[in-house]
């Protein structure tokens, strides 16, 4: 059976300035933030919320004291799904089945079960690979029937680890006389078409990248989201913090969420906390699908 997304995603973009290591403050900060889509408010209700990467700690702490921030994040998690209505996904430490420290996106469903991705890329250039042990490769979600492709940060960087596919290969080109039957020895025109994969069955129609990128690179984020959406047929949203972690280092903002086509549906400053909700709309993404089928030549 097909699936059949819901017209319009409403999607929570929540760009914070979050205190190094503040778990309850931030994730009541966050709370104030989102208080326009809470379910008391008719009308604005939300599909997804999502937060930047360590929303909560800051990221980068040292491990066990991230980790020791866990239920407080997670707890933080439930009630702001509760009081939306929404799912809601930030990531936290947290430690896997095997016990090793990992960056985990939670996902949290409004009736407070979750499901997971651990961060698979690891920063080296920051040391995360001396904390944190890379996850396994990750598998899209369904939320009103969309799929929704969980990454966070440094996963950005890496298009074959963000690659869409069709769940179901694109049939053959075939070949479609344009004309009538004509005799053997003419010389009759004849056009080669791509079959149109159906815009259902791509293996996701949205991509997460909730981060901690800093101003410096900040150029690198916005390119390489604009990219991963055109080269996916996929819509893509990033949330980014802003401010400086007690490092020193500071976070340059600028959340996006881009269509299919590469244009930016919202741009948050460089500075400033915003939480902002985006339309997508599943139609201009299946007509896109339709009209430029470059699926149908994608590697199976």
């Amino acid at each position: 059976m097909k699936r059949e997304p819901k017209s319009v995603l409403k999607v929570v973009l929540a760009q914070t300035n979050p205190l190094w290591g503040e778990a309850g403050t931030n994730v009541s900060a966050v709370r104030c933030l989102l208080r326009p889509w809470e379910k008391v408010s008719a009308g604005s209700q939300a599909d997804l919320i999502v937060l930047p990467e360590m929303f909560a700690t800051g990221f980068s702490l040292p491990v066990e004291a991230a980790l020791a921030a866990e239920a407080t994040v997670r707890q933080g998690l439930r009630d702001m799904a509760e009081a939306t209505g929404a799912v809601v996904a930030g990531t936290a430490a947290t430690r896997d089945g095997a016990g090793r420290a990992v960056n985990r996106l939670w996902w949290v469903w409004p009736d407070g079960s979750a499901t997971f991705y651990d961060k698979r890329h690891l920063f080296g250039l920051g040391d995360e690979k001396r904390d944190y042990a890379p996850g396994a490769p990750h598998e899209p979600v369904e939320l009103a029937g969309w799929r929704v492709l969980p990454n966070i940060c440094y996963d950005l960087r890496f298009p074959d680890y963000c690659r869409n596919r069709l769940v179901r290969p694109a049939p053959d080109v075939s070949e479609v006389s344009t004309t009538p039957a004509a005799p053997p020895d003419s010389a009759a025109p004849v056009s080669r078409i791509a079959a149109v994969p159906d815009a259902r069955d791509y293996a996701y129609d949205l991509a997460l990248f909730p981060a901690s990128w800093p101003t410096a690179r900040i150029a690198h984020w916005e390119l390489l989201l604009q990219a991963r959406a055109v080269e996916n047929m996929a819509y893509t949203v990033g949330v980014n913090r802003v401010g400086e972690d007690a490092n020193g280092l500071a976070h340059g903002g600028r959340s996006m969420a881009v269509s299919p086509k590469g244009r930016v549906l919202w741009r948050g400053g460089d500075r400033t906390e915003d939480a902002v909700c985006v339309a997508l709309d599943w139609e201009a993404l299946a007509l896109y699908r339709q009209r430029f089928p470059v699926a149908a030549d994608w590697p199976a």
